[in-house]
């Protein structure tokens, strides 16, 4: 079984694979009800604890990104989760989309906001062949314009998109692409309409999208990534048979992590045990040639270096022997390898020793008995209670802190909200909210706690 999964930034999603079919694939936010959801769900998490034999797979490379968020002047997340192995962001993209295409032979276009490092690649089926590197992005341009015209960026580019329609693309916006759009454009134009912004952008997309398309001499072309939802310029592509997965942003890059896990996965094993064939082989043809230096019984008679028997085995080791001199080195480097990568490498970049990943499994699945004792939930435990606390918290110019606290509780279907409005100094109003996290409500008999959301909006 593979479990493919994309966490940690937005749009979380799982896909669980096994005998290469999909027996489970879901969106995070489906299940919360939240936007764009950077986590996964309760119910998601249960199908990692349940297959613990699984291989978790994970949609980019953590380490790679890291570096390019401290370049970009952003801080260093490590995944909350652990994962057996991990794939570069845009693979994960191409991946997703070459196995759920109708075709084999293909080129495939990865257009997004940004991975590690690519904002944009060009793959001759799964091998890349040309990308573009960050700061130079499509993506992030056309989500800076988005928040530039009002809207909200990472969510709303749909709407940049329909506005477009309704303006026209007067503005230059090319010489934006080198530079960081991280922290959007400002307020260039200031007196632009925001359609004409949204036509402008739009326009620019369209151009060098079709420009990516020509450099691709297949017919047949898959696109992916985030951009790849944009619908009005896909149908400017003529002359190709044009495939987009359903879900061609992050949340189908789960399925594409789970299809490239089970693909290594199954080319290690088959190259592992062909190599230990091969060097058992060479192994026993050499010690049958040696064998005749002091006698083989053969048939009752004593056969020694020089019989008919002997010139078998010679000619049999002259197989043999390239075969455990090739898998014999190759065995030993894999064995020293595995050796270093799991006792050493892994536990570091991998996050395998987070504390953080921890507290999120405890956190996510326990159940509170009357006594306010905590015990970790195993099997198929039924949820009858939830909890949901939300905060939003204000500083006015006196420096006296207003919080209102949303406190939403669903007891087996039937949902209650309460709101509670907090003030006197920061100090005063975070204990408060902390006071109020440790609350438990007096309910009868055992309660199951799925999982607390907080959210804090500190606006200074």
């Amino acid at each position: 079984m593979i479990i493919g999964i994309s966490e940690g930034f937005h749009d979380a999603a799982i896909c669980v694979l096994e005998d290469n079919k999909i027996v489970f694939a879901s969106h995070a936010e489906r299940h919360s009800r939240k936007k764009g959801d950077k986590y996964l769900h309760w119910y998601q998490l249960s199908k990692i604890r349940n297959n613990r034999d699984a291989i978790v797979a994970y949609y980019e490379k953590p380490f790679s990104k890291n570096l390019r968020r401290l370049y970009a002047g952003q801080k260093w997340k490590k995944p909350r989760l652990k994962y057996d192995v991990s794939f570069r962001h845009h693979e994960s993209h191409a991946a997703a989309g070459y196995y759920t295409a109708p075709f084999d032979d293909c080129n495939i276009i990865v257009v997004d906001a940004i991975g590690e490092w690519d904002t944009v690649s060009i793959w001759d089926n799964m091998k890349k062949v040309k990308s573009w590197k960050y700061p130079y992005s499509l993506g992030l341009l056309y989500s800076a314009i988005t928040q530039r015209i009002g809207l909200k960026p990472n969510e709303d580019e749909y709407i940049t998109m329909g506005m477009a329609a309704f303006g026209e693309p007067l503005y230059d916006l090319e010489p934006l692409l080198l530079m960081n759009n991280h922290c959007g454009v400002g307020n260039v134009w200031k007196d632009a309409r925001p359609e004409d912004l949204a036509a402008s952008v739009q326009a620019l997309y369209e151009k060098k999208l079709l420009e990516l398309v020509n450099m691709c001499p297949k017919k047949n072309i898959i696109l992916m990534g985030g951009c790849a939802l944009n619908c009005v310029a896909n149908s400017k592509i003529q002359g190709k048979n044009i495939w987009i997965m359903p879900s061609p942003g992050d949340a189908g890059s789960a399925l594409g992590a789970a299809a490239l896990g089970g693909m290594l996965g199954g080319a290690l094993i088959s190259c592992v045990l062909l190599a230990l064939t091969m060097a058992n082989a060479g192994g026993a043809w050499d010690n049958a040639k040696k064998s005749f230096e002091a006698g083989v019984e053969i048939n009752g008679e004593m056969t020694y270096k020089g019989s008919d028997a002997h010139k078998a085995a010679v000619t049999g080791d002259t197989v043999g022997d390239p075969f455990k001199d090739t898998s014999g080195p190759s065995m030993n480097i894999l064995i020293k390898l595995t050796c270093l990568i799991g006792l050493v490498v892994a536990p570091i970049l991998g996050g395998h020793d987070s504390d953080e990943a921890m507290a999120m499994t405890q956190e996510v699945n326990v159940w509170v008995d009357e006594d306010g004792n905590k015990h970790d939930i195993k099997g198929d435990a039924q949820f009858i209670s939830e909890k949901e606390i939300s905060v939003n918290m204000t500083t006015s110019d006196d420096g006296k802190v207003t919080a209102v606290v949303t406190t939403k509780i669903n007891e087996n279907g039937e949902e209650s909200t309460k709101e509670e409005i907090l003030e006197g100094t920061e100090e005063e109003v975070k204990a408060k909210i902390e006071a109020l996290k440790e609350e438990t409500d007096n309910l009868k008999g055992k309660k199951i706690i799925k999982k607390i959301i907080k959210e804090v909006e500190e606006n200074k």
